[in-house]
């Protein structure tokens, strides 16, 4: 899962989730759907509830309620619930591509505009995903490598205690070995509060 020992508490990977056929279905439909131009360098779909770039935390306004996602998404959004990989129904649904060379500075999902759980579905290519803790800024960070058709979900210590980011680079080095980066999608789903939502 990592070449990490020790992992934050609610951090899990679960890889193979999708075949390949799989992924490259899922990486067509929705890569087929609109991208709304944004102010952000990649390309990305929000569902449910808009994803506000502007602001950090701590935060106060409400998101705007937008378009239903997709089928094929709120099919995964109850799937996450009825096998108890989420906790909170997913009703915020993020689609970001990311071509090689592209990534994402480090943060933490805003808190406590989200729930607890937040659940990753990767196609497209894998990718490393890092992790720093906030407390212990001298802790060695923390890379997790998401294969192709994995998900990864993180909570409770690692969705509130750890950043995590995404290197724009156009290689990944995943035990020693330098893995060529593709065309990657990432789905994120989350669930914002009711006190949050417009």
């Amino acid at each position: 899962m990592s070449n990490q020992k020790l992992l934050p508490e609610g951090l899990i990977l679960y890889t193979n989730i999708f075949s390949a056929d799989e992924s490259d279905q899922i990486y067509d439909y929705v890569d087929s759907l609109e991208y709304p131009k944004t102010k952000i360098s990649h390309k990305t779909q929000h569902y449910g509830y808009e994803y506000d770039y502007g602001l950090s935390e701590p935060r106060t306004k409400k998101l705007k309620k937008i378009k239903p996602p997709p089928k094929l998404l709120k099919c995964f959004a109850e799937t996450f619930i009825s096998t108890k990989l989420l906790e909170n129904y997913p009703n915020q649904i993020i689609v970001n591509k990311y071509e090689p060379g592209e990534g994402i500075a480090p943060h933490r999902d805003h808190h406590p505009v989200f729930a607890n759980d937040v659940g990753i579905i990767s196609v497209g290519s894998g990718i490393n995903m890092i992790f720093k803790s906030i407390k212990n800024k001298n802790d060695p960070e923390i890379n997790i490598y998401l294969p192709v058709g994995s998900i990864l979900i993180f909570k409770d210590e690692a969705r509130y205690d750890y950043t995590h980011e995404i290197k724009k680079n156009k290689f990944d080095v995943v035990e020693n070995e330098k893995i060529k980066r593709d065309t990657r999608i990432s789905i994120t789903f989350r669930h914002v509060v009711d006190k949050y939502r417009e």
